[in-house]
């Protein structure tokens, strides 16, 4: 009984998680986001999203190897978790893009930790190191708003990421 317990948590992780960088995966996310939205509109409370895409990733990759860019994507991985609060849920999207749910913050307050995210990767030494080229990340910032479901949200952050690669990379959209 303890050996089947045993394999239905790892099947549970592995269904959830990302086995590269360890982080919850887009269907975990999806979740999440499910039930914050939720409890968003239950108790009146602010929920900010950033959609993350490093910079120039395909590069990194074709030229530098895929063990540098999956070194690259650890490292980043480590340094988003590190500077956002506990309570805020930070998931790999897919590829090159991560995204985080800011519990209880407003657009001001996720542009604000959007910009720490921004310069922190920007002045990455170890980043550097592994791709021996400075490593940028362009953010997408939404807020929820009272008529948002999980695929108005998504798609308004995902707008917002994609106007960011657009005005050069390295920089922070807000919609």
């Amino acid at each position: 009984m303890l050996y089947v317990r045993k394999i239905h948590l790892k099947l549970d992780k592995l269904a959830s998680h990302d086995d590269l960088t360890d982080l919850p995966n887009r269907r975990c996310f999806h979740e999440e986001l499910a039930k914050l939205l939720l409890l968003k509109e239950r108790n009146n409370s602010k929920l900010s999203l950033i959609f993350i895409d490093i910079d120039n990733f395909k590069y990194v990759n074709d030229t530098k190897g895929h063990d540098v860019g999956d070194k690259v994507l650890i490292s980043l991985a480590k340094i988003l978790n590190s500077n956002v609060r506990k309570s805020d849920f930070v998931a790999r999207w897919g590829g090159e893009e991560f995204i985080i749910l800011l519990i209880d913050s407003d657009i001001n307050q996720a542009q604000i930790i959007a910009e720490q995210l921004r310069s922190q990767v920007a002045q990455s030494n170890q980043l550097a190191q592994y791709a021996q080229q400075q490593v940028t990340i362009s953010l997408g910032v939404t807020s929820a708003t009272e008529k948002d479901n999980v695929d108005t949200i998504l798609k308004r952050a995902d707008l917002a990421l994609y106007k960011a690669k657009s005005a050069g990379k390295n920089c922070i959209v807000s919609s």
